[in-house]
């Protein structure tokens, strides 16, 4: 983190370069579906550590974690890669962060994020919610950001247990300043699995609003499905912040509609209270049939 500050001997400091850097959020949220509430623990976690080593190269390593728990169960998943920052981009190396879905995230719908789990199957992102079970193979890869003037390019190769055809990400993003537009895409092909879709996010914000929308056209095997997802969000007061989502899934010729609001209070020590309502009328996925009412409890670092 850098941090300028003024002073009566010199109009301008710069603090020194922090060598840890950390973020993240942990939440207990009681998800209600039918009047059957269940109790999740959400947590995601990243930390960076940079050493330099000559005059605008630093090396270090990124660990990231993202986990969900419900009484006995558990799904997890573990990020770790060393890397190289230089001016001509970040390089990392091992088991770095998937592209697609952090490059793409988008607000989850009525507030829980254990229901935007749920929804990643139709929003294109099934490939971040196999991350998390247990048998899954371990994404080994290597992945490259980089940014240039308006333009930030993120790309990634991920091996996907002993196939030879890796998992492929990139997306390329312009910042317009008050709007951004992003372009990007992911493919894999295991054989009896075959994956690929192109995603599309336009973004925007003024004053106390902000909001936008990603389109996504996936293909999984002999199916397709067309996925349109807007959101917004307004700061109410200092610490209150409402947002609304919309998104229409059409798989082959099954469309799927759904809607969520949701109210967060952060107080200044990142701690925050988030209710939300969400309603769908997805035929195949029961959690995603009817009406979610989530409530929650967190604390963002």
């Amino acid at each position: 983190m850098i941090s300028l500050c003024l002073s009566p001997v010199a109009a301008l400091a710069q603090e020194p370069v922090s060598p840890l850097t950390y973020s993240g959020v942990v939440k207990i949220e009681t998800l209600s579906v039918t009047n059957h509430p269940k109790t999740f623990a959400f947590a995601q976690f990243d930390l960076g550590y940079r050493f330099p080593v000559s005059t605008g190269f630093t090396l270090g390593a990124d660990v990231g974690v993202d986990a969900v728990k419900q009484s006995g169960s558990r799904a997890d998943a573990v990020f770790a890669a060393a890397v190289l920052d230089s001016p001509y981009g970040k390089l990392s190396v091992g088991m770095p962060r998937l592209v697609i879905p952090q490059v793409f995230d988008t607000p989850a719908i009525g507030g829980s994020e254990v229901a935007q789990l749920v929804a990643g199957i139709f929003t294109g992102e099934i490939l971040t919610d196999a991350n998390l079970f247990k048998n899954t193979p371990t994404l080994r890869g290597v992945r490259y950001d980089g940014t240039f003037g308006q333009v930030t390019i993120a790309a990634a190769l991920h091996e996907y247990d002993n196939s030879k055809n890796p998992l492929r990400q990139i997306a390329v993003t312009y910042d317009g300043g008050d709007w951004s537009a992003t372009l990007g895409g992911q493919g894999i092909n295991l054989g009896q699995f075959t994956e690929h879709q192109i995603k599309l996010a336009l973004r925007a914000k003024h004053d106390k609003f902000s909001g936008g929308l990603v389109a996504t056209r996936q293909f999984m095997g002999p199916g397709r499905e067309n996925t349109l997802e807007v959101f917004g969000g307004y700061d109410v007061a200092d610490g209150v912040r409402v947002e609304a989502q919309v998104f229409d899934v059409v798989v082959n010729n099954d469309a799927t509609l759904g809607f969520g609001i949701d109210a967060t209070y952060t107080m200044p020590s990142g701690v925050f209270v988030q209710a939300g309502l969400a309603e769908t009328d997805a035929k195949s996925v029961k959690l995603l049939n009817s009406t979610l009412i989530n409530v929650g409890l967190g604390y963002k670092f």
